[in-house]
């Protein structure tokens, strides 16, 4: 019994040791490649990828007086305190449009009625809390994101790209880039 015991904690040691990636500058691919959410900060130093333990994507009107939103919320681990939430914004009542014959792919990162932007700005932006490393990017970051895949109905998908400059917003002091994408499934709608 002992030899065979020892046998066993042979190959697993071994297993271990001889199994490690060896192409470490090289982000991993998504471990679900049908919904993901990654990003990496400063060419490749920092790589994210959140595991979803749960998640929403969906279409919610009127979140702003004059604008309408598709929402994302996924739950980075079981205890539903750490999460990546996000919002597409875009002027109330061209959702249909949104969908089908976007006006735009491209979304600068910022929210309705910040800054110089109207009250019904196309708009992009999310945080991100969970451990490690969570991520609060300024609203002041030169970010800009693409959808490339429109949830056209309930269970499509929605895939997007971002990149650029960002400001951290717990210190400002923290700058760099980053580059990132993700897609998630849509759910059903909430309309108010």
């Amino acid at each position: 019994m002992k030899i065979l015991f020892k046998a066993a904690l042979v190959v697993v040691i071994c297993m271990s040791l001889f199994s490690c990636r060896t192409d470490d500058d090289t982000p991993p691919t998504p471990l679900n490649t049908d919904v993901f959410f990654k990003y990496s900060l400063d060419n490749g130093v920092t790589f994210k990828e959140i595991t979803f333990y749960n998640y929403d994507a969906k279409f919610h009107n009127k979140i702003a007086p004059d604008s309408d939103t598709f929402a994302f919320d996924i739950e980075g681990s079981p205890n539903f305190v750490e999460k990546v939430s996000g919002q597409f914004f875009f002027p109330s009542d061209s959702f249909a449009t949104f969908l089908t014959n976007p006006v735009s792919t491209t979304y600068p990162w910022s929210y309705p009625n910040y800054g110089t932007n109207l009250a019904n700005a196309s708009t992009f932006f999310f945080m991100d809390s969970v451990s490690p490393n969570p991520l609060f990017i300024s609203l002041d970051s030169s970010i800009t994101c693409t959808i490339t895949e429109y949830p056209s109905a309930i269970n499509d998908y929605i895939a997007f790209d971002f990149s650029g400059n960002y400001i951290d917003a717990t210190d400002p002091s923290i700058t760099g880039m980053i580059t990132g994408s993700a897609r998630l499934q849509r759910g059903l709608d909430r309309i108010d």
